[in-house]
């Protein structure tokens, strides 16, 4: 399973993006984060429903009163596969 995920609220300068790769690390997904000039965090993962819904869970748990909204977008299963779990430059 394939998420694309924008993160919008406090989420950058809070060390998000660094969490973001300890904890994909934890759960064994895999993919990419990185900041959007416009402040928000983009975020492409994949694994296993249950491993994503863990890493999801416990990356909202870490940043509770910094995440204002996340939405998902639609393009996911067309993002090339990600071996590990990388920070980008933002774009």
């Amino acid at each position: 399973m394939k998420w694309h995920i924008v993160f919008s609220g406090t989420v950058q300068g809070v060390g998000f993006r660094y969490t973001s790769k300890m904890l994909a690390h934890r759960w064994g997904v895999s993919g990419w984060v990185r900041n959007l000039r416009t402040g928000e965090v983009e975020m492409f993962v994949e694994g296993e429903p249950e491993q994503l819904q863990s890493f999801l869970s416990d990356l909202e748990r870490h940043f509770l009163g910094y995440i204002r909204d996340k939405r998902f977008l639609d393009d996911a299963e067309e993002i090339p596969s990600q071996s590990g779990f990388h920070i980008l430059p933002t774009i």
